[in-house]
């Protein structure tokens, strides 16, 4: 399929759908590249459905739980969070996404790994076209 316009989503994603394609389009993805990303994003919105979760529920551990699901189901491409950081910066930007918890020593990590181009938050205000990829943390 390489329409965009005939990806179908469903579950909490789908409210989304319109955004999520002017989105993909605005950062110059071609019909059929934009299309294989969305049909992601839809088996992402479906895995979440089937687990009770809505956009609010979408941690940075349910994503890599989602792409270690398709890894074990012996998927080569697209099994890196990385694969939805456009899905991710679009809900962060629009303040959709859960506030990461902070992370333990142990964890290390206290922000959304992966993604690119995101808010964040540094003294109080917030900055666009930050490229993020982790925060990592030694202790306090």
């Amino acid at each position: 399929m390489n329409d965009p316009l005939r990806v179908r989503f469903s579950g909490p994603l789908a409210a989304h759908a319109d955004g999520l394609r002017e989105e993909l389009t605005a950062r110059g993805y071609t019909p059929g590249s934009a299309a294989l990303q969305l049909q992601l994003a839809v088996q992402l919105s479906r895995w979440m459905q089937a687990r009770g979760l809505g956009v609010d529920g979408l941690t940075a551990g349910r994503v890599r739980d989602f792409f270690a699901q398709r890894r074990a189901r012996g998927l080569k491409w697209q099994v890196s969070p990385r694969a939805l950081s456009w899905l991710t910066d679009y809900l962060a930007a629009r303040g959709l996404l859960p506030v990461p918890e902070p992370a333990t020593e142990s964890q290390g990590m206290s922000c959304w790994p992966g993604i690119a181009d995101t808010w964040c938050r540094r003294g109080g205000s917030r900055s666009r076209r930050r490229r993020v990829t982790c925060v990592w943390h030694a202790g306090s």
